[in-house]
């Protein structure tokens, strides 16, 4: 079964697209990891059957995929770690794009409350001056003469 896995696992590595593959090769690697596992503790059972000598230590045997099996391993975490890396720059770099955007923006609202000041206190002058007391006085247009803040 771990022989079946294990170009499974080369053939999704040899693909392009690291992420759509991402978690197919994990599963995949899980699944030879258990059948590992396995292996290990079927060679201990029979490791503990046939020894009779108590100072013998286990020693697993491992199976010739197991090392090809690193090898796709240690690639896949590589590619992997290349992959983050590019999208964490590119999410830094868009992160800094709309930082620039948001500042634009800031400056742009204190731009308008500026101008904003500006037309209120010239409105204000003027009602204040001598063609603010003509307009009050003749009441011609009340809607132009009196600030809606």
């Amino acid at each position: 079964m771990r022989s079946e896995i294990l170009p499974r696992i080369q053939e999704l590595l040899a693909q392009e697209d690291l992420e759509g593959i991402r978690v197919q090769v994990r599963e995949a690697i899980e699944q030879f990891r258990t059948l590992t596992k396995e292996e290990v503790r079927k060679q201990r059972e029979a490791w503990a059957a046939a020894s009779n000598d108590p100072d013998e230590v286990f020693e697993y045997q491992p199976a010739p995929e197991e090392e090809a099996f690193d090898v796709a391993v240690a690639a896949f975490k590589e590619r992997e770690k290349a992959w983050r890396k590019q999208v964490a720059d590119e999410q830094r770099a868009n992160l800094e794009k709309k930082k620039a955007m948001l500042e634009r923006l800031r400056h742009t609202i204190r731009s308008c409350r500026l101008h904003h000041r500006r037309i209120f206190s010239f409105h204000s002058s003027i009602m204040e001056g001598e063609i603010g007391s003509k307009c009050r006085e003749s009441k011609a247009v009340p809607d132009i003469c009196i600030p809606k803040i």
